[in-house]
């Protein structure tokens, strides 16, 4: 076991782990340099500095191993090599220390998504989480050669060989985990569309990250969408066709409508954000499925950019004009703006909300929906009054009496739930009244 020692002692160490003498796994583990760690980073950071390079490489990688997010400052210590930039991705990664949540399954009475982002046990794990291999050894740092063999891989090799790296890595199944998914996204961003069956196998072997993988994946192929003021059907055939691709990933008919609402929600955030002019063509290219999604993105982009105070029917007025327009653009200007930040207002259903239809609102958050575009648009407006800054409670206030019940119960969950943000809890409207629509 390691104790604390006198800075000298760096050398020494170093030479044990060197020549094979110690376990710096366990002895990491289980001794001071993991207290010393947590208790005193400054002090382990003069640690570190004392020791040869090979022991510094080993014991930096055991505690990003246990610490990622802590073991930052260390990073800079290392030289440049694949242990370094293991070191620094790590600390980058949030989802290393804040994983999401395993949630169980949700079945709900009414159409569409369940919750607001994909989980892990909505996609189906994979095969290639059966594969086994044995760590890199007579190497410094085989955690870091591990990371580098399967992104190396991810870029150039086989599946397999992508997988037999993954299983390399030790230090708990988030590594292996982490592994599968930036494989997945490498593979994706070398590939693009022609590789998405195998993105999507290795996200399935991504663990507790599934869900997180396939809406990454999602979401980076709808970002090559053309901008929203193309209505060239040749241009948005690239994006037709990935929606292809997307709907023969799984024989599950739910994962399938799921991934394919999510997809059109986001395609329509990243078309109507990057578009220099505000419009309707995109609507004369994209299937009936889409439409809606594009009218919440232009809603968005429309009343959140509104100087003046709106009332629902000038905001109805503008956005509908703006749906009306066409102005036939080449797709090679684009607007240059930031996509929103999109507030997640309704990520799960509450008491009696499960038989209300549910879509994704921009790949972000979820909307209940309306077949009469007259509605939907009202719906839409709703939304994105909810989410300027700061919101247009007025707006939201005057639809108390709409005759529409789903408009009623939509503003007053956004007004519920903006409350409940800022007293940060989570809560619902009340049933009855202006609460779930029948």
């Amino acid at each position: 076991m390691w104790t604390q020692r006198p800075r000298s002692s760096g050398l020494w160490l170093g030479l044990v782990l060197a020549t094979g003498c110690g376990n710096s796994a366990v002895d990491v583990g289980e001794g001071g340099w993991v207290d010393l760690h947590r208790t005193d980073s400054a002090a382990m950071a003069e640690e570190l500095a004392a020791m040869d390079v090979v022991a510094r490489l080993r014991v930096v990688s055991d505690l990003v191993d246990i610490d990622p997010q802590g073991a930052a400052p260390y990073c800079s210590l290392l030289p440049h090599s694949t242990g370094r930039e293991r070191c620094e991705s790590a600390s980058e990664s949030a989802h290393l220390w804040e994983p999401p949540e395993d949630l169980e399954p949700a079945t709900r009475a009414g159409r569409g998504l369940s919750r607001s982002m994909l989980t892990a046990r909505d996609v189906p794990t994979s095969d290639w989480t059966q594969v086994k291999m044995a760590p890199p050894t007579d190497v410094a740092d085989p955690q870091a050669q591990a990371w580098s063999r399967a992104r190396e891989m991810a870029e150039e090799g086989s599946l397999h060989q992508v997988a037999q790296a993954c299983a390399q890595l030790r230090g708990g199944e988030r590594w292996r985990h982490d592994c599968f998914m930036t494989a997945a996204l490498s593979r994706l961003q070398r590939l693009g569309r022609a590789g998405a069956s195998e993105v999507f196998a290795l996200c399935g072997a991504s663990g507790v990250y599934r869900g997180m993988c396939v809406s990454q994946f999602i979401d980076a192929l709808a970002a090559a969408s053309p901008p929203a003021d193309v209505g060239d059907t040749l241009n948005w055939a690239p994006v037709l066709m990935r929606a292809h691709d997307l709907r023969e990933l799984s024989d599950d008919p739910r994962l399938r409508e799921e991934v394919l609402d999510r997809f059109w929600s986001s395609v329509a955030l990243h078309s109507v954000y990057a578009a220099r002019g505000l419009s309707g063509d995109a609507l004369d290219a994209l299937p009936l499925a889409a439409r809606g999604h594009l009218r919440a993105a232009l809603a968005l982009r429309v009343v959140t950019s509104a100087e003046d105070d709106l009332s629902i029917t000038d905001a109805q007025r503008l956005v509908s004009t703006v749906l009306d327009r066409r102005i036939d653009g080449d797709g090679v200007a684009v607007s240059g703006l930031p996509l929103p930040e999109v507030i997640d207002l309704w990520p799960f259903d509450g008491h009696g909300e499960s038989h209300i239809a549910a879509a994704s609102y921009l790949g972000r958050s979820r909307r209940t929906v309306a077949n009469d575009p007259e509605t939907d648009l009202t719906l839409s407006v709703l939304e994105a009054a909810a989410r300027s800054d700061p919101p247009r409670m007025a707006m939201l206030q005057s639809v108390a009496q709409h005759p529409d019940q789903r408009v009623r119960w939509t503003a007053a969950r956004l007004v519920e739930q903006l409350g409940a943000r800022g007293l940060g809890a989570e809560s619902h409207p009340p049933p009855g009244g202006s609460g779930a629509p029948n």
